[in-house]
């Protein structure tokens, strides 16, 4: 069941980043990195930089949502909801 949340996640986040609806695509991403680990969201990122076709120049997608992804893993052991 969870496996199946994840795929619906991310497929849905990287929908709505290629619509052009940033800010739920980014709150769902956020949510997601929280949640479990957001490894899926580097490849997603990765994915929707070559479809905007930005490795010409800087790849955007990728950098915020490798230093999300790495902030949200270096913070987790600090947020109260995992030290319990």
């Amino acid at each position: 069941m969870i496996f199946a949340l994840r795929i619906c996640l991310i497929i849905l986040t990287a929908w709505l980043m290629v619509a052009g609806l940033y800010i739920p695509g980014v709150v769902l991403a956020l949510v997601y990195i929280l949640y479990f680990s957001g490894t899926e969201i580097v490849i997603a990122a990765i994915l929707i930089d070559g479809y905007y076709q930005h490795f010409y120049s800087v790849p955007l997608f990728s950098i915020a949502a490798l230093a999300s992804v790495l902030l949200a893993e270096f913070s987790k052991p600090f947020l109260l909801m995992y030290t319990k």
